[in-house]
């Protein structure tokens, strides 16, 4: 009896413990759905940066945060280089992408966006002294860009234009200080910001004329349409309540754009 009774014991317990062992997994489960997995290239002034000692700041990074706390989740940052977010999203490595990323046919193929939250351009950086006012100067000429970008797009499209690549727009900037190429081809903003705060730079930002607006997005894998529901709802609480003027004001000097209803 004794034994028998260690016995249906030791089967209680167990089943008390996988029990538990369920319930623990329960809550992880429900904690881990609670928090946004974040990618972001962190070298893209003044939408997302790194300090010295690797704490993120920016547009984006503020962004992401008051969006996650409109919808009651936590925001874990990943750095991510920007030709690895989609493949990130993809694999699921990553749940949001913010990163500055235009929205575009190509990449809406493949992943899902937020609703826009900044009207984008692209531009030119060039020397002070050069002669270049205008794109079509660029022909047979050597530019920087960064991979995977709208700008390395538009770049390529340049008749016999050089293209020197980077993983990160910081790398191009460097290199146009360092005399290495003509000019760098980027996010209007991006580079606005760059020569407004760098002193030694010597530079100026030639803008490229387009007939149709651009936007950012905030990124997902395609079809995570509860992911996409909270982030848009988010977005059009910040609209409303002033926050995301306020961003906008402290980034760019300006009022954020009407969103659209979908």
């Amino acid at each position: 009896m004794k034994k028998k009774g260690l016995v249906l014991a030791g089967i209680l317990c167990a089943g008390l413990l996988v029990l538990a062992g369920c319930g623990d997994e329960g809550k992880k489960e429900g904690t881990a759905a609670n928090v946004w997995r974040v990618g972001t290239n962190a070298t893209f002034v003044p939408f997302e940066f790194a300090n010295e000692k690797q704490e993120l700041s920016g547009f984006d990074i503020e962004l992401v945060q008051e969006l996650a706390k409109k919808a009651g989740a936590t925001v874990e940052f990943k750095n991510v280089a920007f030709d690895g977010l989609i493949p990130a999203l993809a694999s699921k490595q990553i749940d949001l992408a913010a990163s500055g990323m235009t929205i575009t046919p190509a990449r809406a193929e493949k992943i899902d966006f937020s609703l826009p939250y900044y009207e984008a351009g692209l531009s030119i950086l060039v020397k002070d002294d050069s002669a270049i006012t205008s794109v079509d100067e660029l022909a047979g000429k050597m530019i920087a860009v960064q991979l995977g970008t709208t700008g390395a797009d538009r770049a390529a499209e340049i008749p016999g234009a050089q293209l020197r690549t980077f993983d990160h727009n910081s790398e191009a900037l460097l290199e146009m200080k360092k005399g290495g190429v003509d000019a760098v081809l980027s996010d209007t903003a991006v580079l606005q910001y760059y020569a407004g705060t760098t002193a030694d730079a010597h530079v100026k930002v030639i803008p490229i004329q387009s007939d149709e607006p651009k936007y950012f997005g905030l990124a997902m894998a395609k079809g995570n349409t509860a992911l996409k529901e909270k982030v848009d709802n988010a977005l059009r609480e910040m609209k409303k309540d002033g926050s995301l003027d306020a961003l906008h004001m402290k980034y760019f000097n300006t009022p954020s754009a009407e969103l659209p209803d979908k």
